[in-house]
């Protein structure tokens, strides 16, 4: 993020954190107002509802589904523990599977809404249950009281949300298009730069990559935001998927800049300038993407134009073929990088325009159709968890009736829930959680001294509002500069509760606030310890799930089996990079995963343009497929290909065999030695036909892959996987 934009985004982040102090304390004020019996539930509404930077849509449709959640949660509560208390069986059994559904559904929340509903019945059913066990004649009561303050909560939201206005996600889609385009013509001119020094791959290109990968994940959020409030995008996601695709090609075509070894120095002077014009022409492409006054499109088109036809005139000329060969085809993959960028430089021409535009439109087929869900393993696991953790909490509040028991279960329940689900979301997953529980505890023990300390004070209703919303402000703030579900969060989100909780008016005993603070602590270390221990999500692990699968879907792409739909395996293919990325980008705990991080994230934009690559040499050989001889001789091509994927594939799901990838070297020098020859022959036939072999091209792109999959294999072979690859760093 440049420093043009920093003002844009702290006035994002301030306005959110006035927006949830100013409705949390209105959601109080309403609620003792009222004399409501739990006013806590009333901010903790608030602070739920607020926790995902919102756009108007999240706020209005969390709003309707929390709603909806919160009865049916009230209802289930009233229904087992009137009729079911009495046989604890059937009242654990049924919790467990209301608890297991509810866990699944909220691990789909990031491509629908609708599962929130799911998330709110869970929070209801186990508050009214850990709050009425104890009380069985006081659950409707309970369940009434819970609905009462959830809707003040949402009532606040909704009144102070408008107020000082909404976030427009098309604006800011648009926003972080434009910074990540800026970012590639720094990131072209510094590759350029370093290819005319001769220099290698420099920490700035590095840290160029990374700043682009970071936005083209945050993209990618933005358009899981649109899935669940398409409404409020007004516009179909068709214009900005289109865009989100067309960067993601930029960023690869610009990253294959990185990997040339063009020589400069052996370039005559023709050569070197036609390379000069053409980025000069890139240059004037990048600025007319974000200029509200650019030129037409049509303009460095027919420059760039201009010089793609004159290369293939000395292409045809045999010009060009007085290069060595290794240096031909690294003119020639630089010269497609060039074509392949300002292609996409100019579908991306006046992108404001374009986005502006788009809100008129409607195109009906921009969503793509609905396919039946399969269940997901990994879901029915945190189910799993979820049900456990519940119905462990109630069982030890009915066996020990330890202090704090009303906070214990729904402690336990989004324990497990912030903790499975935090990776996709930019969150560490289950690394070090004992580590993050000790540290909660650490701030618990802090936070009893400041009640201690402040809840003389806290009988002042001015005084008591100010805490509030001091706290409220800070965790609005802080929690729209966080990707995905942090741990602390839910400290925060608990010690408001305990804070309100306090009847204040008289004397709070010390017990009660201890009480309160140990409940929730053990909660905690009840979720967090069957999160950790049963099927723990770790980003390495993710890593190898990933990476494997993107080795998998490569041998697909090559083999080209009709049985198969190649449309599906594609996309799939250029998917997967962006989500090693996303795992990538939790993965540094400490200095020596810093390291592999780093690693990782070289390994990532080698990838993306294998992924591109692979499906290059598919369209090559449909085209050549009348060649029966140059068909058998890409064919082998295509199983050494495989057959290295295959070992790449093995290397990343079992590290711990000391597996060494297979040899490209051939591979490369084969192909080489096959440019010389054509090179040659295009000399002899230049006078007699004039033009040069289409299979000059062609070779060079299969030498691009196998020099693209060598540098992948060298990056891997060079991480320490066997160190991290197990269930380590608790």
């Amino acid at each position: 993020m440049n420093s043009t934009q920093k003002p844009g985004w702290d006035h994002f982040f301030i306005l959110h954190a006035l927006k949830t102090g100013l409705a949390g304390v209105l959601s109080l004020f309403v609620a003792q107002a009222l004399r409501l019996q739990y006013p806590e539930w009333a901010p903790f509404t608030v602070m739920v509802l607020m926790m995902v930077h919102p756009h108007p849509g999240s706020i209005a449709l969390k709003s309707f589904f929390r709603f909806v959640g919160t009865l049916a949660g009230a209802c289930l509560a009233v229904w087992l523990v009137s009729d079911y208390l009495s046989s604890p069986v059937l009242f654990l059994s049924v919790t467990f599977l209301v608890m297991c559904l509810a866990s699944y559904k909220v691990g789909q929340l990031s491509s629908a809404m609708a599962p929130y509903a799911y998330f709110l019945t869970g929070v209801t059913l186990i508050i009214v249950e850990s709050t009425a066990i104890n009380q069985p004649d006081s659950a409707w009561f309970v369940a009434l009281s819970r609905a009462e303050e959830t809707f003040v909560g949402i009532g606040a939201v909704l009144v102070i949300n408008p107020l000082f206005g909404l976030r427009q996600p098309r604006r800011e889609f648009q926003q972080l298009a434009l910074a990540a385009v800026d970012e590639l013509a720094q990131l072209t001119n510094a590759e350029l730069q370093n290819l005319k020094d001769g220099t290698a791959f420099s920490s700035q290109i590095m840290e160029g990559q990374t700043a682009v990968l970071r936005k083209l994940l945050t993209l990618d959020s933005l358009l899981i935001a649109e899935r669940r409030e398409s409404l409020y995008f007004k516009a179909n996601i068709a214009i900005l998927q289109k865009v989100r695709n067309s960067l993601r090609n930029l960023f690869q075509n610009v990253s294959e800049l990185t990997r040339l070894t063009l020589d400069w120095h052996v370039l005559n002077g023709p050569f070197r300038k036609q390379l000069e014009a053409a980025q000069d022409v890139l240059k004037q492409s990048f600025a007319n993407v974000g200029s509200t006054s650019a030129e037409d499109s049509s303009v460095p088109a027919a420059k760039f134009q201009w010089l793609d036809d004159e290369i293939s005139r000395w292409l045809r000329a045999g010009e060009l073929q007085e290069l060595p060969a290794d240096q031909l085809a690294a003119y020639l993959r630089c010269w497609n990088a060039f074509r392949r960028i300002q292609n996409e430089l100019a579908s991306l021409h006046d992108l404001p325009k374009q986005l502006q535009s788009s809100e008129q439109d409607t195109v009906l087929a921009s969503h793509p159709p609905k396919t039946q869900r399969k269940i997901d393993r990994r879901l029915v696991m945190i189910g799993m968890k979820g049900g456990l953790a519940t119905v462990v909490s109630l069982f030890l509040i009915e066996w020990l009736h330890p202090p704090g028991a009303s906070f214990m279960p729904v402690a336990a329940w989004l324990a497990v829930i912030f903790t499975s689900y935090q990776i996709p979301s930019g969150r560490p997953g289950h690394i070090r959680a004992f580590r993050n529980l000790l540290l909660m505890a650490l701030y618990g023990t802090l936070a009893v001294v400041g009640l201690l300390v402040l809840t003389p004070f806290l009988s002042n209703y001015w005084f008591m509002n100010l805490i509030l919303f001091c706290i409220l402000f800070a965790h609005g703030y802080f929690v729209s500069k966080t990707s995905g579900l942090a741990f602390w969060m839910l400290g925060t989100i608990f010690l408001v509760s305990i804070l309100v909780g306090l009847n204040t008016q008289k004397p709070v005993p010390f017990t009660d606030i201890v009480g309160s603070c140990l409940g929730v602590m053990t909660g905690f270390a009840v979720g967090v310890t069957i999160a950790r221990l049963l099927w723990p999500r770790l980003p390495q692990n993710e890593l190898k799930v990933a990476t494997g699968r993107f080795c998998d879907a490569a041998k697909l792409v090559l083999a080209e089996n009709p049985a198969v739909p190649m449309s599906t395996v594609n996309s799939t293919l250029s998917a997967l990079p962006l989500d090693i990325a996303r795992t990538t980008s939790v993965l540094g705990v400490n200095a020596f995963l810093r390291e592999e991080q780093a690693k990782w994230t070289r390994l990532v934009p080698v990838l993306m343009c294998i992924s591109a690559q692979l499906q290059r040499l598919t369209s090559i050989r449909s085209k050549l497929i009348g060649s029966q001889e140059l068909a058998v001789y890409l064919d082998s091509f295509h199983r050494d290909f495989r057959t290295w994927m295959d070992a790449l594939g093995r290397l990343f799901r079992h590290p711990d065999r000391k597996q060494t990838l297979p040899s490209l070297q051939g591979l490369i020098d084969q192909l080489k030695q096959r440019l010389e020859g054509l090179s040659v022959t295009a000399r002899s036939r230049r006078s007699s036909s004039g033009s040069a072999p289409e299979t000059l091209i062609d070779v060079h792109e299969y030498l691009v892959a196998a020099e693209l999959m060598r540098m992948c294999g060298d990056i891997a072979s060079s991480l320490r996987l066997v160190e991290y690859s197990g269930d380590y760093f608790l």
